[in-house]
């Protein structure tokens, strides 16, 4: 999410989903709200919510109390007006909330590409995804090898390519790709083939939606 989307979404009447709790208090700060601004503020005890939590108790005039959670936060004590340090947190939360986003893809995009490469190309019976093992099986009906394993709390499916359909991903196998799909609760959410990642849809955020 960019900051004019974040400030358009104000005109809504509940934040958008998927806000962390610091910023959906700026967002209900920027409603005018201060009290579930402090409530959702609360929720996180972390960095970004003593922030959060700094800049509201400075802008209700108490100062010593913001000063307590600029420390927790570790920042100095804004000198901006209001309007702008709300602004800045905005930008700053908004970029770490997209950096983290990034590095989940990146992440999964490797235990994608790992579980391929053990099962298709090591020929693997059973596929370690960090301190985890799953085993791979095969389907009763052609044999395709298959392996289910968890991600960030989601069970996904890899599945071998049928090189029987007649989709451009079997016609890949045909010509002796190594090719792996990938789906969850039903929906198939990118392949690999030969060590590259697809994702259906371009996206890997539908893997939490």
């Amino acid at each position: 999410m960019t900051f004019d989307e974040f400030r358009q979404s104000l005109n809504a009447t509940e934040p958008p989903a998927g806000l962390t709790h610091a910023l959906a208090g700026l967002w209900w700060d920027g409603k005018g709200d201060w009290k579930r601004a402090h409530e959702s503020a609360q929720q996180d005890e972390g960095v970004e919510g003593s922030w959060v939590h700094a800049y509201l108790h400075r802008k209700e005039g108490d100062q010593g109390n913001a000063a307590y959670w600029y420390s927790r936060a570790g920042k100095p004590v804004s000198p901006e007006p209001l309007d702008t340090e709300w602004v800045s947190i905005v930008d700053g939360l908004l970029a770490d909330q997209r950096d983290n986003a990034a590095a989940m893809t990146l992440s999964f995009e490797q235990a994608l590409i790992d579980v391929w490469r053990q099962t298709l190309v090591g020929n693997a019976k059973t596929v370690e995804l960090g301190p985890e093992r799953f085993p791979v099986r095969s389907t009763p009906k052609r044999g395709l090898r298959q392996v289910d394993f968890m991600f960030e709390g989601k069970e996904i499916r890899g599945l071998e390519q049928n090189p029987q359909t007649k989709s451009r991903w079997a016609q890949l196998a045909r010509s002796g790709k190594k090719v792996m799909q990938f789906l969850s609760e039903g929906r198939y959410l990118a392949n690999v083939v030969d060590g590259k990642v697809n994702f259906y849809g371009g996206r890997v955020g539908r893997l939490a939606s």
